[in-house]
């Protein structure tokens, strides 16, 4: 921690402590100064004290960050939405505001039901005012009134290519962002707040209009056109194969919007999530094409740092900023300048600076788990890898009293294969001990086959950010040869896809770890989880784990899914689908293929639904024959725990699918 070399970094981590206290809201401001003014003093009276010094002061920079936390957590401006009166939940109130994200888009397949549209969106709010009657045909006399705050809208119906930089006028009543409902999903509540949205307004077809086009910030735009440019590069040569194209996109300006479910489920499963996050391997890849460039054009090499400095700068932007990208960005800016100045470079004090920086302009970064994720895997690269590395090459070493002149050609390949093949497991090593303990705590899952997959994904992905960007870059001069290397991105891409669904399946490819709360909760217990227009029972004994419904397929991999995985379980005891209905269980194969039920029980009549029509395949995926329960019949689930079966029998003459179920 002490580390003369890398100064910053004791102090970043104090000031990161800070941070986390006043994140936590256990000191109120007034506390938090009256620390800070004795840290202060206790500091400068230990001045002469070396050691004691040391720690005050360490003890001061803690106080630091506390107070800077505070004072952003409580400084909310009289205009700000939360401080609004109770007009604002009113559907006829007024508010005119800037879209400052890029429109999403979800459009129905059949122009018949184009009504059903939906474009979300987030608004930075300018003005607000309460009135009543027409929206904006009838003279209102009620002046605007300033408002401030971001809130995320939904616009009903289609939305006439709404931009990022348009200014709306609409009206519509704000609603607090939900709590969180199902133990284990996403607390929305929580992720909204840190990005600054603590309301929702969902505005109807006719209740808005757009009043200006082409606001906003300039450099946001330029941003957001930038990354639809290079998408559409990326898309040169892929017209047939969408999919693809997205996934490379995914990959290298981290536009995940329109990567499929099921190949994001497989790369998180084996742990290499982490090729779809912007960070210092995509922007080290760019720079190194960039230098290759450079060089090709001639140019001085002292140039070169002030040359690529705005490349790494656009990039940032392009990628839209995420955490990941922000913090790779402040390294590469570090490096370049000690680079143009001569200076040592430090990794670890390249590493502080970027820390520091994204906790003064956001502390709250701390709790964001993909921030975490990112500062976590760069400090094991620095600290934990470079050990492991000389601790696993000794035994590939030649001896060590053998000048390397005197080396063969077959021992000094032999000797670049182990180190490249020791360091890639090194690092994966690393990596996989820094963020195992992370993903356990927030996602409750670890990946032991990650370490595996990480051999290949990491220089396959490696490979295919280098082909893209000098894809990006050659589409300016030539667009057959941008096609032609995205097509081998295309063939690169297709195998990195197949390899990791072919480890995501195996078994203990993935556990899932139950929360530290999950362990002290009694058994044995019924959750009862609210989903998309039904609900699901999990019943939880000493012994046995069963489920009753499943939910819809959509909502499954955030509230069902992760209710399991919540508590820890890998495996059912058993799937009890009590109806035959889309809303009930239409996320059964899901769940099926990741939790293997011992016994699948199906209803005993038979309905006209489409789901029904999948049960064949439901049950091989079990890989057991499926089950059907009646009136009459008693299970015991668990000590003192039996179920009874009430309906329906065999014979029983009921028409209705709602009344044909378990």
């Amino acid at each position: 921690m002490l580390s003369p070399r890398a100064p910053l970094f004791s102090v970043s981590l104090a000031f990161a402590t800070g941070c986390l206290l006043g994140l936590e809201g256990w000191i109120t401001l007034g506390a938090a100064l009256v620390i800070f003014y004795l840290a202060g003093m206790i500091w400068f009276v230990l001045a002469r004290r070396e050691k004691a010094s040391l720690i005050a002061f360490y003890a001061f920079v803690a106080c630091v960050g506390l107070v800077h936390t505070l004072l952003l957590g409580v400084s909310i401006p009289p205009d700000d939405l939360r401080r609004l009166p109770d007009e604002k939940t009113l559907d006829t109130t007024q508010w005119r505001g800037l879209i400052v994200e890029e429109p999403a888009e979800q459009l129905s397949i059949h122009a018949s039901r184009r009504a059903l549209d939906r474009t979300s969106f987030v608004l930075r709010m300018e003005a607000w005012r309460p009135v009543e009657g027409r929206l904006f045909g009838a003279a209102i006399d009620t002046p605007w009134q300033p408002a401030q705050g971001d809130i995320r809208c939904t616009v009903v119906g289609p939305a006439k290519e709404l931009l990022c930089g348009d200014r709306l006028e609409f009206a519509t009543a704000l609603l607090p962002v939900t709590p969180l409902l199902c133990p284990g999903g996403l607390d929305y509540r929580a992720y909204e707040a840190q990005q600054g949205i603590f309301y929702l307004a969902t505005i109807p077809a006719l209740n808005w209009r757009r009043i200006e086009t082409g606001g906003g910030d300039v450099w946001q735009n330029l941003s957001f056109r930038a990354r639809d440019w290079a998408y559409a590069r990326l898309q040169i040569g892929l017209e047939d194969d969408p999919r693809m194209a997205d996934f490379l996109a995914g990959m290298l300006i981290g536009y995940r919007q329109e990567i499929p479910a099921d190949i994001e489920q497989d790369f998180r499963r084996t742990g290499t999530l982490h090729v779809f996050a912007v960070s210092g391997q995509n922007i080290a890849e760019m720079v190194v094409v960039a230098l290759i460039l450079l060089q090709l054009c001639g140019l001085v090499r002292w140039r070169w740092a002030w040359t690529i400095a705005p490349l790494v700068l656009l990039y940032c932007l392009l990628t839209g900023s995420p955490a990941s990208a922000v913090r790779a960005t402040v390294m590469a800016l570090a490096i370049l300048l000690a680079w143009r100045l001569g200076r040592p470079l430090n990794a670890l004090g390249c590493w502080s600076l970027a820390f520091l920086a994204m906790l003064i302009w956001n502390p709250s970064v701390l709790l964001d788990p993909g921030a975490q994720l990112s500062f976590a895997i760069v400090l094991g690269l620095i600290l934990v890898a470079p050990p492991i590395t000389r601790f696993l090459i000794r035994p590939f070493l030649p001896d060590p009293f053998l000048p390397s002149s005197l080396l063969t050609l077959a021992q000094r390949i032999e000797k670049r294969f182990w180190w490249i093949s020791v360091g890639l497991f090194g690092t994966g090593l690393a990596a996989t001990v820094v963020t195992e303990p992370i993903t356990a705590i927030d996602f409750h899952q670890v990946t032991p086959v990650s370490i595996l997959a990480n051999l290949v994904v990491v220089p396959m992905a490696g490979f295919i950010t280098m082909i893209g960007t000098l894809s990006v870059a050659v589409s300016l001069a030539s667009a057959p040869l941008a096609a032609l290397l995205n097509n081998a991105n295309w063939l690169l891409a297709r195998g990195l896809i197949l390899f990791v669904g072919f480890l995501a399946h195996k078994p203990g490819a993935s556990l899932n770890v139950p929360d530290l709360r999950a362990l002290s909760s009694p058994t044995p217990s019924f959750v009862v989880a609210p989903l998309q227009g039904s609900a699901c029972l999990l019943v939880r004994t000493p012994d046995q784990t069963w489920l009753f419904n499943t939910g819809r397929e959509s909502p499954t991999p955030s509230t069902t899914w992760h209710l399991l995985q919540y508590y820890g379980i890998n495996r059912l005891d058993g799937l009890v689908l009590a109806q035959m209905s889309g809303p009930d269980n239409s996320g059964a194969e899901a769940i099926v293929r990741d939790f293997h039920p011992q016994h699948l029980v199906v209803p005993l009549l038979r309905t006209r639904s489409p789901l029904e029509k999948t049960m064949p395949e439901m049950v091989a995926l079990a890989g057991r024959e499926g089950e059907s329960w009646q009136r009459g019949r008693s299970f015991q689930l668990g000590p003192g725990l039996r179920v009874d079966v009430l309906h329906p029998a065999a014979d029983s003459p009921e028409s209705h699918a709602d009344d044909r179920a378990l």
